[in-house]
C-alpha cells in the first residue's frame, strides 16, 4: 500500500527538490515556491498507454488536506500519493450534480449539449448511443474498456436498460449499479461482460444481477483491481464507485480510521462529518489497492486522473463549515462545483510531479486528454480542451478564459440559458443566474467562499468585463 503524503501548496510551480524521489512534508517548507522553467521531453510523447480514471461521488476540495480548506479532513495516503505523482488543480469545476459530471467526462460536451443537466431518472433523458462517447473513440483505438461502480446515465424507463453502459456507453465490460443504491451491503450489482458496444440497438449478452451483502466499495474496488491486473494490451478503466457519497453509513473498520457508533453497514445518522471522512478513507484504501495492481512501474505506463463529480453534500459542508451553511451538491455555488482534480503518472513531466496548477481546468477536459494519450484525434465542437501540453510542461497559458457549469431539467430538450440556473467564472470573477432571472457575482480572490454578492457591476466597476464576458460567452444561449 502507498503511504507517500504530501501537503504543500503551489500554483505552476514546484516545490519538490527532485523529481525522482518524492519529499515527504518535513522536506517541503508550507508555501515555498520554487520557479521553474521547463523543456520540451520528447520521452512525455511516448502514447499511447493506459489511462485510469477514477471520479469520486460528492467530494469537495474541503474535504481534502492538500487543499488547506480543512485541518480536520482525514488522512488519505493513496489520494495524497497521486498529488505527489502527479499535478494538482486548484480551480477545477464540475457540474453541481453527478450524472451531469459523468455524461461530461464520456462526451466533452456541457449539459446544455448532452441534454443532461440534473440527476437521471425515470422519465429523464439518457447518455446518447453517440459513436463519439469515449469508450466508443477508443474501441477505435484497440483499447480494452471496462467501467466499474455507479452509472447513472441512463434512465430506468429505457427498454433495456441494463445493456447501455455496452451499447450506448461503449464499454467492453461493466460491472457495479445502474443507479444509486441506498444500502451499501444489500445492493443491486449488475454485471455485462458481452454485447455490441457502440450499437444503436439495446442488445447485450451475459448479464448478471444480483443483491451483494458485502461493502460495495469493497466489492467495485476488487473487480476493477482484478480486471486492471489480468489486462495485457492498451486498456482504460472508468473507476466510479458511489464514494464517499451523501448515505451516511457505518463503512468497515478495517477501511477507515474514524471512531464511529454502529456496525459495519449500518446508517450512521448525523455523525456527520465522521461517517463521510470513513467513506472517503474507504475509497482511499481501495484506490490504494488499484495502485497495486498497477504494479509498481505504473508511473512509467498509466495515466491516473482523479476528480469530484461535485461538492460535498450539504449536511457535510455544515459540519466541515468552511463554506457558508446551506451550500454544498446541488448548488452552483463554489461548494456545489469546485473539485479536486489530479493528474498523476506518465503523462506527467516528472520536473512538475508534486506540484499544484492554478490554471483554470473543467472536468471536460478529461475526454480530450485520454484521447491524447491514446493517439486518437477527439471531435470538432467538443468543449474540453486537452490538458497535455500542461501535463507535459510545453505551455502554461490558460486553458480555459472562464469555467462553466449549469443545472435544468432532464425532462426535456435544455432550455435557453435565460430560463436554466448556470455560472461561470473567471481567474477572479464569478457569476451565478438563476433561472428565475435573479443574479450574484463574486470576486473569488477577495472572497473565495462567496460571502458576499457585489451586485451587477457598474460601467466603471473593476468586474464589468468579466461580467460582459459571461453574458457574451454563456454556451447554448
Amino acid at each position: 500500500m502507498w503511504h507517500s503524503v504530501i501537503t504543500s501548496h503551489i500554483s505552476l510551480v514546484l516545490i519538490a527538490a527532485s523529481a525522482l524521489a518524492l519529499p515527504t512534508p518535513a522536506q517541503i517548507a508550507p508555501g515555498r515556491r520554487l520557479s521553474v522553467t521547463l523543456e520540451p521531453k520528447t520521452a512525455l510523447l511516448q502514447y499511447p498507454h493506459d489511462v485510469l480514471v477514477i471520479l469520486a461521488d460528492d467530494l469537495g476540495i474541503d474535504t481534502l488536506l492538500m487543499y488547506g480548506r480543512n485541518m480536520g479532513s482525514p488522512s488519505t495516503p493513496n489520494i495524497d500519493h497521486l498529488a505527489a505523482s502527479g499535478l494538482r488543480f486548484d480551480n477545477a469545476w464540475a457540474y453541481p450534480v453527478c450524472s451531469a459530471t459523468r455524461a461530461i467526462l464520456q462526451t466533452g460536451e456541457y449539459g446544455c449539449r448532452t441534454g443532461i443537466g440534473d440527476v437521471i431518472g425515470t422519465g429523464t433523458v439518457s447518455l446518447s448511443n453517440s459513436p463519439n462517447n469515449l469508450a466508443c473513440l477508443l474501441r477505435g483505438e484497440r483499447y480494452s474498456t471496462a467501467a466499474f461502480g455507479k452509472w447513472h446515465l441512463t434512465a430506468p424507463s429505457e427498454p433495456t436498460p441494463d445493456c447501455t453502459p455496452i451499447a450506448w456507453g461503449g464499454y467492453d465490460e461493466f460491472f457495479g449499479a445502474l443507479g444509486f443504491q441506498a444500502q451499501y451491503c444489500q445492493w443491486a450489482s449488475l454485471r455485462v461482460t458481452s454485447g455490441s458496444p457502440c450499437s444503436q440497438s439495446l442488445q447485450c449478452a451475459d448479464v448478471k444481477t444480483a443483491i451483494s451483502p458485502d461493502y460495495m466499495t469493497t466489492v467495485v474496488g476488487d473487480e476493477a483491481s482484478s480486471w486492471i491486473w489480468n489486462q495485457s494490451g492498451n486498456w482504460f478503466a472508468y473507476f466510479a464507485p458511489q464514494a464517499p457519497y451523501s448515505i451516511a453509513h457505518v463503512p468497515p473498520s478495517s477501511l477507515h480510521t474514524q471512531t464511529l457508533t454502529g456496525t459495519s453497514c449500518s446508517p450512521a445518522g448525523s455523525q456527520h462529518p465522521e461517517s463521510f471522512y470513513a467513506a472517503l478513507q474507504a475509497l482511499d484504501t481501495k484506490i490504494g489497492d488499484l495502485l497495486a495492481a498497477l504494479g509498481p512501474n505504473w508511473l512509467d505506463t498509466t495515466t491516473i486522473f482523479f476528480i469530484g463529480d461535485n461538492g460535498n453534500p450539504k449536511e457535510v459542508n455544515d459540519a466541515i463549515g468552511y463554506w457558508p451553511a446551506g451550500r454544498g451538491k446541488e448548488t452552483l455555488f463554489e461548494a456545489g462545483v469546485h473539485v479536486p482534480f489530479l493528474v498523476a503518472g506518465k503523462a506527467v513531466n516528472p520536473a512538475l510531479r508534486g506540484s499544484s496548477s492554478s490554471l483554470l481546468v473543467h472536468a471536460v477536459d478529461v475526454y480530450p486528454t485520454a484521447l491524447g494519450i491514446a493517439g486518437a484525434t477527439p471531435p470538432n465542437g467538443i468543449d474540453g480542451v486537452s490538458l497535455l501540453p500542461i501535463l507535459a510542461g510545453q505551455n502554461a497559458t490558460p486553458v480555459h478564459d472562464w469555467l462553466y457549469a449549469e443545472k435544468f431539467s432532464n425532462t426535456s430538450a435544455p432550455p435557453g440559458s435565460d430560463n436554466r440556473a448556470w455560472t461561470m467564472r473567471d481567474d477572479r470573477y464569478k457569476l451565478i443566474h438563476l433561472a428565475n432571472g435573479t443574479e450574484s457575482f463574486y470576486d473569488l480572490v477577495a472572497d473565495p467562499t462567496e460571502s458576499n454578492d457585489l451586485g451587477a457591476p457598474g460601467r466603471s466597476d473593476p468586474g464589468i468585463a468579466s461580467y460582459r464576458l459571461f453574458k457574451n460567452e454563456v454556451p447554448c444561449p
